[in-house]
This record gives structure tokens, C-alpha cells and sequence, in this order.
């Protein structure tokens, strides 16, 4: 910066660097929540961070210091091959500077290919993606005048790609459930999670059970009601309907 610009503009651009990152850690972060509650996986955001590295690359590669001189081996081979071809040694060094300068536009446009190749699509093709997210009611009829501030604090169910987070009235704590296997069904999706484990030491009235008070303490069935409400039929800490929370 200091050879292209002066050593007069070093701070002034080493702060715009500095605000410039501090603004695309903020949206980053809050971007990557946003994908998360629309899809429970950050593969979306994996995907833009990858796109926007590629784009910044490209976007640097034909960058040359005018003031550089430019690598005399480089120089040497060819003014060589240029001049190996008949063309004057005068010229070769303007050859020279040409040859890196396309160079350099070749790798523009293979990081501008990288950077905008679609990505394969992750997340949305698990057949229960339509449920990730945060879910209010269940255990207690949804409010319909609770904010989105609201529902996101106090969540009831939380469906995510690998696990599902649960609470209910007698069980306040958010309990984890780890997927092993998820279908889809002609009304919504079966989960078959893993077995809880037993805690040496604690009686077994008090061991975490983690159930949604179903027929099989392992095996949760969902049923859409509609494009965001949902309800566990046959699920007794789970009378009521679950509706989505709203995107922020």
C-alpha cells in the first residue's frame, strides 16, 4: 500500500480494512443465524463464505505495483522466447510485462468460474428439512400475539439437521435427541432418535427419559397441519399444536 499510495495514505486505508472486516464479521454472524433457523445447517453459509473468498481472490489477482519491478527471471525467459520467435529485443521487456498481465487475467477468470460454480445443494434435500427451525405450543396452546422476540426466547422444539431440542412443562430444560434415522411419510416425517444413556449413580425414576410422552420413548411422528403448524399425535406432553416461529 505504501509503494502504490503513498506512505501519507497508510492509516487512512489500513482503518477503512479494518471497518470493512468489522462489518462483514457483524453480517456474517448474524447472517449465519438467520441460515440456521431457516435451514438447522450452516451449509449455506459455508457456501457464501467459499463464493466471497473466490470473488475476493479474483477480484485481487490482476492487482501489479507499478512500482515493482518485475521478477527478472521472468523478464529474462520471456524476452528469450520472444525473441526466439523474431521479435525485437527492444520490445521484449514491454513483451514481458504484457505476457504477466494476461497472466494474470487467466487467473481473474478461472477464480470468477470457481467463485459463481454452483455449489451442491445440502440441507434442503434431508426429508425432514421443512421442519428446521424453531417451533412454539405443544405442550400448551401457541400464542397468537407472542412476538418474534418472544417465540425465539422460549422455544418449545428445535429441529435441526442431527438433533432435536425439546422442553416441556414438568422438564423446563432443553433436552437433546440425536437423530439416527428420519423418513418422510404422506402427512410429515417419523424420527427414530438414539437411546438416551443412563447416568451411573441416579435412580432410574430420575434418569432423563428426554420422551415426548409417545407411544415409544425413541420413535417421534410429525404431522403437518399446515405450511407452519405441526402437532406429535398420540405424544401426551404434547397435546396441543406446535406453530413455527416467524423468521426475523
Amino acid at each position: 500500500m505504501a509503494r502504490r499510495f503513498g506512505t501519507e495514505w497508510v492509516a487512512t486505508l489500513f482503518g477503512l480494512a479494518v471497518f470493512g472486516q468489522q462489518i462483514g464479521g457483524f453480517l456474517g454472524a448474524s447472517l449465519a443465524g438467520v441460515i440456521w433457523d431457516r435451514t438447522g445447517s450452516h451449509d449455506g453459509m459455508w457456501a457464501i463464505a467459499i463464493r466471497a473468498g473466490a470473488f475476493a481472490t479474483a477480484v485481487n489477482l490482476p492487482v501489479l505495483d507499478p512500482r515493482s519491478p518485475l521478477p527478472a527471471r521472468g523478464l529474462n525467459a520471456s524476452a528469450a522466447r520472444f525473441a526466439q520467435r523474431g521479435g525485437s529485443a527492444r520490445l521484449a521487456p514491454n513483451h514481458a510485462a504484457l505476457t504477466q498481465r494476461n497472466d494474470a487475467v487467466r487467473r481473474l477468470l478461472i477464480a470468477l468460474a470457481l467463485a459463481f460454480t454452483p455449489l451442491p445443494a445440502t440441507g434442503q434435500g434431508e426429508p425432514h428439512a421443512w421442519l428446521f427451525g424453531s417451533w412454539t405450543g405443544g405442550t400448551r396452546p401457541a400464542n397468537p400475539l407472542a412476538t418474534t422476540q418472544a417465540c425465539y426466547a422460549d422455544p418449545t422444539v428445535i429441529f435441526t439437521r442431527d438433533i432435536v431440542l425439546r422442553t416441556t412443562l414438568l422438564d423446563p430444560t432443553y433436552t437433546q435427541r440425536i437423530i439416527e434415522t428420519v423418513r418422510a411419510t404422506e402427512t410429515g416425517a417419523e424420527f427414530r432418535f438414539r437411546p438416551m444413556p443412563r447416568l451411573p449413580g441416579v435412580p432410574a425414576a430420575r434418569q432423563p427419559t428426554g420422551t415426548f410422552g409417545c407411544a415409544s420413548p425413541d420413535v417421534l411422528t410429525v404431522v403437518r397441519l399446515g405450511p407452519n403448524e405441526i402437532e406429535f399425535p398420540g405424544c401426551t406432553e404434547f397435546p396441543s399444536p406446535l406453530v413455527r416461529c416467524p423468521v426475523p
